[in-house]
């Protein structure tokens, strides 16, 4: 082999490094981003609506103990 017959990639001081990526490689990369981003989007969104679910089953029954100490029924005329 002769010397120059082999590439080396080196970096702006002239250190030797990894050849870059392939196009697939770095599409793979990105759609496993994507899909990252996506999941963790989506599973912050789900526990945001069962907080907010839980908190409004919370105030629903402070509401009805309210009108259970004020010896009526709800929905009617206090």
């Amino acid at each position: 082999m002769r010397r120059y017959d082999r590439i080396e990639w080196v970096d702006v001081t002239g250190t030797p490094v990894a050849p870059p990526r392939s196009g697939a490689d770095s599409a793979a990369t990105a759609v496993v981003a994507a899909l990252t981003v996506w999941t963790v989007t989506a599973a912050a969104g789900a526990g945001l609506y069962g907080l907010h679910r839980w908190a409004e089953h919370r105030r629903g029954a402070a509401w009805d103990s309210e009108w259970r100490g004020l010896g009526t029924t709800p929905g009617r005329p206090a």
